[in-house]
């Protein structure tokens, strides 16, 4: 039996990520934390939208607002909500999407 449990373990994992792109990024802008508490919501209801059958939101667009900055909210909403987490191609993805963002902010700086 697990110290945690998993839903603990995602809000850890979560809090542990925010602190991360906080050493990252330093202070974050308001630039920053609007794209991705925006990101974070488009996938809340990306979720939603699929556990109602909802129209999804199509990955193309989860991409892009992870792509532009929003990476550190995309996957706090994918451990939290656990969307798309079984998902090998999209997890790659996202992963990719994180790395550049990362070396990107290493190589012109801080916004």
């Amino acid at each position: 039996m697990a110290f945690f449990s998993k839903k603990s373990q995602d809000y850890i994992g979560c809090i542990l990520l925010l602190i991360a792109a906080r050493l990252i990024y330093g202070r974050p802008s308001f630039a920053f934390k609007a794209i991705n508490i925006i990101t974070f919501c488009i996938f809340t209801y990306d979720k939603y939208q699929g556990l109602n059958n909802g129209y999804r939101v199509a990955e193309n667009i989860l991409f892009i607002s992870s792509l532009f900055g929003g990476w550190v909210g995309g996957s706090c909403a994918m451990l939290v909500f656990r969307h798309k987490t079984l998902k090998n191609s999209f997890v790659f993805t996202m992963t990719i999407i994180a790395i550049v963002n990362v070396l990107a902010v290493i190589y012109f700086g801080k916004w």
